[in-house]
């Protein structure tokens, strides 16, 4: 995945050995009927202003293995589990979607061993498509904080264009990758063009697609 002293080379779906994510609901991490309330209610710099107490969420649809959701606060979001073969390794990838507020990009995982209860990272964030790896995104900041041994990470992007150019990548993309310097910390399979597109449709309606 990086050659030697650090420096990235183009990966492959071999290299990022992507085939221990079967993308299936996994009932060991989180437990599936929580995930949703996770992804929704954890991006708290996204909510903002928003009323206290617990926002109410449901499905707005099933495409592949993305479910979207809106909540009675005018977001919407889109996960997938991805369970692993691998003890501790399965992943969360979410996105929540605010038209008026900006864009959440969120991940849950028990991979990272030496981090602190809570803190940020500076992660490269990078999209795959083929054997072209478009790492245009640099560095962004994560707010993360760990609960019952998964940590969570979260950035906002709250400039429109940004949040435009990330949904663009989300839905042209292969693969969507985290690293910490030379260290990959995630990489995981999109397929995201229709859930996105049924995000953006769920964000759109505001508090009616609730």
């Amino acid at each position: 995945m990086f050659g030697m002293g650090g420096k990235r080379t183009f990966w492959t779906r071999h290299s990022l050995n992507l085939s221990s994510c079967t993308g299936e609901p996994s009932k060991h991490l989180l437990g599936a009927k929580n995930l949703r309330n996770w992804i929704l209610g954890g991006c708290t710099l996204l909510c903002a202003g928003a009323a206290h107490g617990t926002a109410l969420s449901q499905p707005y649809a099933t495409v592949g293995n993305w479910e979207v959701s809106a909540d009675d606060r005018q977001r919407c979001a889109m996960m997938q589990l991805f369970e692993s073969t691998v003890a501790d390794e399965t992943q969360v990838l979410g996105v929540v979607y605010d038209v008026q507020k900006g864009l959440v990009l969120s991940w849950a995982s028990k991979k990272p061993k030496f981090l602190p209860p809570k803190g940020s990272l500076e992660l490269d964030l990078a999209f795959l498509t083929g054997e072209s790896s478009n790492e245009t995104w640099d560095s962004q900041s994560f707010e993360y904080k760990k609960v019952a041994g998964t940590y969570y990470f979260n950035h906002v992007f709250a400039d429109r264009n940004n949040v435009d150019r990330l949904l663009a990548d989300l839905s042209s993309s292969e693969i969507v990758s985290l690293s910490l310097g030379p260290t990959l910390m995630m990489a995981l399979p999109l397929d995201a063009a229709d859930a996105v597109q049924k995000l953006r449709e769920c964000a759109a309606q505001g508090n009616r697609a609730f």
